[in-house]
């Protein structure tokens, strides 16, 4: 079913009806941890921990996406993880990701962060939370630091205007930002 307000055209929406929630048993599987985030083993573990939780019917896989980690699609059955962030960041945020998405597929569609997923996460390990604060995300073609204090911004495509943007901590005279782009980065 397509929602014509939705803001992006192409997203589907599956009714709740469609997605039968997986009941967690007890006693919970004891996973091993990831052993390293070459792809091979990602692949292994994460096929694990779908196994293990009932599962079977979901696949993994990769995207090449930057702004987000991961992504659990309830339409297409898959779980996918950024190449991205597996090649800059280690075995535990990448392990913290995939319980993430999977705490997603055993909630459903329509739970979001609620506390109902936020239960689930904390039962098959993974941190409760809507974004990870210790993943490192590639830099952005586009860049700007604030002359202040250095903070730098990062942007994948050219903002729409180069000028009028400003670091709100340092204020709109000092933390004033100046848009390049950075050679080298795609």
């Amino acid at each position: 079913m397509k929602l014509s307000n939705f803001p992006s055209e192409g997203y589907d929406v599956m009714p709740l009806t469609n997605h039968v929630p997986v009941s967690l048993a007890d006693p919970l599987p004891v996973l091993p941890p990831l052993g390293s985030t070459d792809r091979e083993t990602v692949e292994r573990f994460a096929r694990l921990v779908l196994d293990s939780y009932g599962l079977t019917q979901w696949a993994f896989g990769w995207d090449r996406v930057r702004r987000r980690l991961g992504r659990c699609s309830y339409r297409r059955k898959l779980v996918t993880l950024s190449i991205h962030h597996a090649a800059l960041n280690g075995r535990d945020e990448v392990q913290e990701t995939i319980l993430h998405e999977v705490a997603h597929c055993l909630t459903g569609p329509g739970n979001g962060y609620n506390h109902r997923w936020r239960s689930v996460a904390r039962r098959i390990g993974a941190k409760p939370q809507r974004c990870s604060r210790t993943a490192r995300t590639p830099a952005g073609a586009w860049q700007a630091i604030c002359p202040s204090c250095g903070v730098t911004a990062h942007r994948y495509q050219r903002p729409k205007r180069l000028d009028g943007w400003f670091y709100q901590r340092c204020g709109r005279t000092n933390g004033k930002l100046v848009w390049l782009r950075k050679e080298g980065v795609s």
